[in-house]
């Protein structure tokens, strides 16, 4: 799969919610106002669901997800959850969720 393919879908479909994109974490970030909610690194896709918020924890829940470390060495960012390219069918979903919580 064309994981920078599916970004750029990602990005498209929530354009007209005025969601722009921009490097983020040495990848490439969705921002909110300004707001970084999603970024791709790798072949991950990481959201901005909070720490300890039900939104997390489902996301957690799915196969392969888990804690985002950006630089791969294991300190993690606080309530963001990586969710692999394997589940791609996920990404519009937690991405809806993560622009709604960057919008507070």
């Amino acid at each position: 799969m064309d994981v920078e393919a599916l970004f750029t879908q990602l990005a498209v479909d929530l354009q007209d919610e005025g969601v722009t994109t921009g490097e983020l974490y040495g990848g490439s970030g969705l921002f909110a106002d300004g707001t970084p909610f999603a970024c791709l690194k790798r072949d991950t896709m990481a959201f901005r669901l909070g720490q300890d918020t039900p939104a997390a924890q489902d996301a957690l829940r799915i196969d392969g997800a888990g804690d985002f470390s950006p630089a791969g060495d294991g300190a993690v960012e606080p309530g963001w959850v990586a969710v692999p390219v394997e589940q791609v069918s996920e990404w519009n979903r937690l991405a809806e969720v993560a622009l709604a919580a960057a919008r507070g």
